[in-house]
């Protein structure tokens, strides 16, 4: 009876095989969170402009303060994501129209996402997007 340990060498081949896998989930696992983050920003896109148009029904115009007390503000709290996303919204001098805007923020990670940079989406539904994508890629 003899007792046998580890070698050198199976321990080598071990350490290659999860070096071989961590390089190849850790950037997939980087883009599903990318894509995962656009889908939280546009989600908030419209549930501002949904509270938007309520606010439009009982103040008769937009406002821009997201998180302020209603009847001024859409009383809002910040979104989950807001760490990788800041959201604004820009309304006409009349109150008469907005654009509610995600931007990355810089902490976030998502300001490397060259795709898909920005969205935006104002009054009328219209969505855009900053970025090499077509609109209809980024806002899926």
């Amino acid at each position: 009876m003899f007792v046998r340990g580890v070698t050198l060498p199976e321990i080598l081949i071990v350490l290659l095989l999860v070096g071989l896998i961590a390089a190849l989930a850790l950037p997939a696992y980087r883009q599903h969170m990318v894509r995962v983050n656009r889908g939280e920003a546009t989600s908030t896109l419209y549930e501002i402009a949904s509270a938007e148009e309520r606010h439009y029904l009982q103040q008769a115009r937009y406002t821009d303060d997201i998180t302020g007390d209603p009847p001024e503000g859409l009383g809002l709290l910040p979104a989950a994501g807001s760490r990788h996303y800041g959201y604004s919204v820009s309304t006409a001098d009349d109150g008469q129209s907005f654009i509610a805007r995600a931007s990355p923020t810089r902490d976030g990670g998502q300001d490397t996402d060259g795709e898909c940079l920005a969205f935006s989406l104002d009054h009328r539904g219209r969505r855009a997007v900053s970025g090499s994508r077509d609109t209809s890629f980024c806002w899926r």
